[in-house]
């Protein structure tokens, strides 16, 4: 099975990152994609896991989609739990730091 994740995942949370700091091509409306893009990966590797019987809740798994809707609402511009830029940031270094195990996670099942 392939990599659930794509090569270029830091890329994509650096194009959120810009959005919330109003620079680059994520403040351009590349973030909006980019959530997605990481909504979607994260995905992939819940269904690899189960593929592989593990269980998705017994990972970070759970917790990086919840940050990753919530960024790919706010970044959207729709209602959810994030309240401010703030909270944004906080959301974004929460799902960077779930990401990095994941990835760990997501080479080691190949």
């Amino acid at each position: 099975m392939s990599a659930a994740f794509p090569k270029d995942l830091d890329h994509l949370l650096d194009r959120i990152d810009e959005y919330l700091h109003g620079t680059g091509t994520g403040a351009l409306g590349a973030a909006p994609s980019a959530a997605k893009a990481i909504v979607e990966a994260l995905d992939r590797l819940e269904e690899k896991l189960s593929f592989h019987d593990m269980e998705p809740d017994q990972t970070e798994v759970p917790r990086a989609l919840y940050a990753a809707r919530e960024l790919e609402k706010y970044v959207n511009g729709e209602k959810g739990n994030i309240q401010g830029l703030i909270a944004a940031r906080v959301y974004l270094r929460a799902l960077r730091s779930y990401l990095d195990e994941l990835a760990e996670l997501d080479g080691e099942l190949g």
